[in-house]
């Protein structure tokens, strides 16, 4: 249904939260109301206020998620096609638009404090969401805006097992007052230096002690633990609040070594040693490389305690519009769970960067979480030469960053970036 936008005007109110959050040159989120107090179960309601600068040519859809504060799971979300029940190509610039997505809240979402993240997005393609950009700070800053939190209170009455509906119901007493109602299915393949969900179900048998926890275990096809981790049931919710009855939804992060390989049942064992199979898995490992390879441009830096930099390719010479390739050699010296982004900037005599170019190691295919000590990594970059590039010599500088904080990974040249030995002269 279509409403005029005049009508839209008559009935404004203006937003608790004045916002100006641009999302990409189509969208602005001028406000949000605050969110109440939703029970677990229940429904929430996330009021927006949207404006555009100019008329737009084309129709965007916006979307709100409800995410827990470690921004591991989206617990629920929705989706408006037409925002303000109008066509975002037939807004007026400068005129408010409001609407009001409403979230179905899963029943035994955990109480506690949960994100509000809004989005935007061409009309149909839910996945290719516009940038946030800020006119304060110059670039790119994410996909999603924190909008609002939100508390998640217990429910008015207890959900019941066919309210939970897991996947795989399974009720096991694993100890404590604590039982197993169930999972989710387990992806049936993943890559090493992945992560994936795993839903718990449970329910508290009576009223329980505090700090209970429970172990993860993958087991070779051979029946050897080859990880072992201690969890809470609920992440966020500690046993100490949980009241006889009680049905709660728990959702892990299960990260996988990049040392794994083949297949694995994953197993949860509680505290009186009764073993539950959880499902079976396949960890799937990239081609390995343990034979040094030929380098053209030996140097060697150690970055922190994770890799040593062996040494590049790249060329001498160059011209405007140019594409440069750039190959690094890394030896990882350990195995890590954080994921760690290359950084190769051109830069001219003045330090100023003339071009780069940042990517997880080998084209994404590599990630630092996939790596082992003793292999080799072979990891090439593409920098694009401007064609209005000052002829000159040129600097190329490499690094290691984590994308999510920023943080840049320290060498034993105290410094956070190294300069190849290599210029580059574009004539």
């Amino acid at each position: 249904m279509f409403i005029d936008p005049k009508f839209l005007q008559d009935i404004w109110r203006p937003p608790q939260n004045a916002v100006a959050i641009h999302y990409g040159d189509k969208l602005v989120l001028v406000g949000t109301d605050q969110p109440h107090p939703v029970p677990s179960g229940g429904e929430l309601q996330v009021n927006l206020s949207w404006r555009v600068t100019k008329r737009l040519d084309a129709d965007y859809s916006t979307g709100v998620l409800l995410v827990d504060e470690w921004g591991m799971a989206v617990w629920a979300h929705s989706d408006h096609q037409h925002p303000g029940n109008l066509p975002t190509n037939r807004w007026l610039p400068e005129s408010p638009y409001r609407e009001a997505h409403w979230l179905k809240v899963p029943a035994g979402t955990p109480p506690g404090h949960y994100l509000v993240k809004v989005v935007a997005y061409p009309y149909g393609q839910p996945y290719a969401g516009l940038d946030i950009l800020d006119t304060a700070k110059p670039g790119v800053h994410g996909k999603t805006y924190d909008a609002a939190i939100v508390e998640v209170v217990r429910p008015f009455k207890t959900a019941s097992v066919d309210d939970l509906a897991p996947s795989e119901p399974k009720v096991q007493s694993l100890g404590g007052g604590l039982t197993l109602l169930g999972s989710d299915s387990l992806p049936d393949r993943i890559g090493i230096g992945k992560s994936f969900l795993l839903t718990l179900y449970w329910q508290a048998e009576h009223k329980l002690e505090a700090n209970q926890r429970v172990r993860l275990e993958f087991v070779n096809s051979a029946g050897t633990v080859v990880t072992s981790s201690e969890v809470l049931p609920v992440q966020g919710y500690d046993t100490g609040q949980w009241l006889a009855g009680d049905t709660w939804k728990g959702v892990q992060q299960i990260f996988v070594p990049a040392h794994l390989h083949g297949r694995y049942t994953l197993t949860i064992i509680g505290s009186n040693e009764t073993r539950v199979s959880l499902g079976e898995l396949q960890v799937i490992v990239p081609e390995r490389s343990f034979a040094s390879p030929n380098i053209a441009q030996q140097q060697r830096v150690t970055y922190g305690d994770l890799a040593v930099l062996l040494g590049y390719d790249t060329w001498s010479l160059a011209k405007p519009g140019d594409i440069l390739p750039v190959t690094l050699y890394w030896q990882p010296q350990r195995e890590t769970r954080r994921s760690w982004k290359v950084f190769v900037h051109l830069l001219d005599t003045t330090g100023n960067i003339v071009s780069s170019h940042d990517a997880e190691p080998a084209q994404w295919e590599r990630p630092t979480t996939s790596w082992v000590a003793g292999e080799y990594i072979v990891d090439m970059h593409t920098i694009s030469l401007p064609a209005d590039i000052v002829p000159g010599n040129y600097r190329i500088v490499v690094g290691l960053y984590d994308e999510a904080t920023g943080e840049r990974l320290e060498t034993d040249r105290d410094s956070d970036a190294v300069e190849l030995y290599r210029t580059v002269s574009v004539e």
